[in-house]
């Protein structure tokens, strides 16, 4: 067993000294793998296009909490980086948005490393915020009817519509579930 080990680890670290040699070459910086992440993104059929907006938007926010990332060449990016910027933009930001921007970061890092910029994703140790969820409180029913009851003498243009909309449902069960 340790020697098929000692061959899987030995191709590894050729892998990896060979890979050094091609990252000392290709120098990009973060704005230059961001732009090749958008060509890929846009070029994305399965993605749609509030999804790519996200993914763009999140690509402002990232430059915004942390300003001196787009000048930074990709391999000089270390975890220790990371890990800074994502303290202080997990204070800034909802955790759901700012799972986003990680995701986003590691995906930007992902590129760099196909294009041979960098052997690994410094962002890989970023944790994502624990996401809490929120805890509906629905009316009760007869403050449901006092609701559509509101809706329907509102003396808006369409104000009947919408409340019997809604009337016809709960007229047509008999019964609101919470």
């Amino acid at each position: 067993v340790a020697r098929l080990r000692l061959a899987d680890l030995l191709k590894d670290q050729r892998r990896h000294i060979q890979t050094r040699k091609n990252t000392d070459n290709r120098k990009i910086s973060f704005a230059q793998a961001t732009e090749l992440f958008l060509v890929e993104l846009e070029s994305n059929p399965s993605l749609k296009p509030n999804a790519k907006l996200y993914r763009r938007n999140t690509i402002k926010s990232v430059f915004k909490s942390w300003p001196s990332l787009k000048q930074t060449e990709v391999r000089k990016i270390t975890e220790t980086d990371c890990l800074r910027w994502s303290g202080k933009a997990s204070k800034h930001y909802a955790s759901t948005y700012f799972n986003g921007l990680t995701d986003t970061v590691r995906m930007i890092f992902d590129i760099s490393i196909k294009q041979g910029a960098r052997i690994d994703n410094p962002a890989k140790s970023i944790k994502k915020a624990r996401v809490r969820s929120k805890e509906l409180t629905l009316p009760e029913p007869d403050q449901f009817l006092a609701i559509v009851k509101c809706i329907r003498t509102a003396k808006g243009r369409f104000s009947l519509a919408c409340a019997d909309r809604k009337s016809t449902r709960l007229n047509s069960s008999h019964v609101v579930t919470p």
